[in-house]
């Protein structure tokens, strides 16, 4: 963060600035984050030229912010989303996975981390005819995976290398 000096705004004299570090008031943010009422006492300006130094500090150095919601839909719109192939995974995924990304399926031993994974790669496989399956326990097999394929009627289209 800045540290305080007489170049940040023309009520800023090296006095004020003195007066402000003797109380540890050493840089913007500590400037902004401190009571009006203690930076009136220690420098000697007044309440209103405290109050116009915060907001116009605050305008000139502070994080620009965002609407998240409206970057959300710009990311929507540029990305393509892939269905899971389970509906109501989808409607929670806000209409599937969205390319580029990763994602980490986690749970419990037993709750059906592999069938959902296996389930989303079948489907996967069968709609674009190439999946990744990337598998951080090194206990995959292809087997449950190819019956699964042999159970849909696009299996001859899909290629499988394990």
């Amino acid at each position: 963060m800045l540290r305080l000096c007489e170049d940040i705004h023309e009520l800023f004299s090296k006095e004020v600035s003195e007066s402000l570090f003797s109380v540890n008031i050493v840089t913007i943010n500590d400037f902004l984050k401190v009571d009006i009422k203690k930076i009136t006492a220690s420098s000697g300006l007044s309440y209103k030229d405290v109050i116009c130094l915060k907001k116009q500090i605050a305008n000139k150095y502070a994080a620009v912010t965002r609407n998240g919601l409206k970057y959300y839909k710009e990311i929507l719109t540029k990305s393509a989303i892939i269905s899971s192939g389970i509906k109501s995974l989808d409607i929670l995924l806000d209409g599937g996975f969205l390319t580029g990304q990763l994602y980490e399926i986690c749970g419990l031993p037993a709750s059906g981390k592999t069938q959902l994974c296996l389930t989303i790669a079948k489907h996967t496989a069968t709609s674009f005819k190439k999946v990744y399956y990337l598998d951080s326990k090194m206990d995959f097999t292809g087997r449950r995976l190819k019956e699964m394929l042999e159970n849909t009627r696009d299996i001859k289209q899909v290629k499988l290398f394990f």
